[in-house]
């Protein structure tokens, strides 16, 4: 299908996408950029981007629907550090493969672009 569309391609790739190696496993809030690295060896063999999109839902720590708006600490923290794991990711999107990442989320109300040439 690529093939067919016509000018760059980039891939959208939520956080629930990581990609573990055999018994291996990390929560949401402790993604690293090495869970997705088949994802930019994937885009770069291919002369893509990526784009990244935290996931701030179907978890056990949604608690009454909330995540960053919990008046539970506990599960606020562990959606602010989730937030911050994936901009790191979004980075290292970046960095890997020459091409900006946007980092969007309805969640966050905010857009990070990160920038392979500048560290944000």
């Amino acid at each position: 299908a690529m093939s067919l569309m016509p000018g760059k391609k980039k891939i959208n790739v939520h956080a629930c996408y990581a990609i573990f190696e055999d018994g291996e496993f990390v929560d949401r809030d402790k993604l690293e950029p090495k869970h997705f690295q088949k994802w930019v060896d994937f885009a770069k063999e291919r002369g893509m981007g990526l784009d990244f999109n935290p996931t701030f839902f179907s978890h056990p720590m949604v608690k009454d629907g909330l995540t960053l708006s919990s008046p539970d600490e506990e599960v606020r923290n562990f959606w602010i550090e989730h937030g911050k794991a994936c901009i790191r990711i979004s980075q290292y999107f970046a960095e890997q493969t020459g091409v900006p990442c946007v980092m969007t989320s309805c969640t966050l109300q905010r857009v990070y672009r990160c920038n392979p040439f500048r560290a944000i």
